[in-house]
């Protein structure tokens, strides 16, 4: 498939997880999504983000990567790639705040493993501090600004072509008003489990 489109890329910009605790009495099924710390021209170092409570209290589990080709993504043809026990609980940094439900996994290892052991590449569209709204940029957006979220709701996915689904709201409080005096805003949408680690994006084509 040729990606042509920046909506198109906004569906390869996340990952599946899939976390279990040992005795398999407890699952989750969440979204994270890809983003590129930029150290220089030439340099990212690669992360997973996502909520803490998709990975809580886990101890193994399963990360989706999309094959790539000639810089397209290979539908249908992914990895199930599986982190065990120790791994899987050193690999996440939850924020330190109880507040604050952020979780980040750095994937650079993970993809350099991957890559030398299954001679393969992937299609990883990440996001960037670039499109993330300044302070300026904020003042900016209007209130009731339609968003877009994409994950996988109640777990729902395109299980042929291996591809998340998208939703659609609208921001349900001012963006640059601190909600309760915190650093966070709220949208109006049909959010369902699964979605949660989600990028929300405003599309404004």
């Amino acid at each position: 498939m040729e990606v042509k489109s920046t909506a198109e890329r906004m569906f390869f910009s996340t990952v599946r997880i899939e976390a279990y605790n040992i005795d398999t009495t407890y699952s989750s099924i969440g979204t994270g999504f890809y983003y590129a710390h930029k150290i220089d021209d030439n340099n990212i170092i690669p992360f997973i983000v996502t909520n803490k409570h998709v990975i809580n209290n886990t101890n193994y589990g399963f990360l989706h990567f999309i094959k790539g080709e000639n810089s397209n993504p290979v539908l249908g043809d992914s990895i199930k790639f599986p982190i065990q026990g120790n791994l899987w609980k050193q690999l996440w940094f939850g924020h330190p705040s109880d507040n604050i439900d952020v979780a980040i996994a750095p994937i650079g290892h993970i993809l350099h493993f991957v890559r030398s052991n299954f001679k393969c590449e992937f299609f990883i569209p990440y996001i960037d501090k670039s499109i993330i709204p300044s302070e300026e940029d904020i003042n900016t957006i209007d209130a009731l600004e339609e968003v877009v979220f994409i994950g996988y709701p109640n777990a729902l996915w395109d299980t042929k072509n291996h591809l998340p689904i998208a939703r659609k709201g609208t921001l349900a409080t001012l963006i640059n008003v601190d909600f309760e005096g915190e650093p966070k805003f709220l949208i109006d949408a049909s959010v369902f489990g699964g979605s949660s680690g989600s990028p929300v994006f405003i599309k404004n084509s």
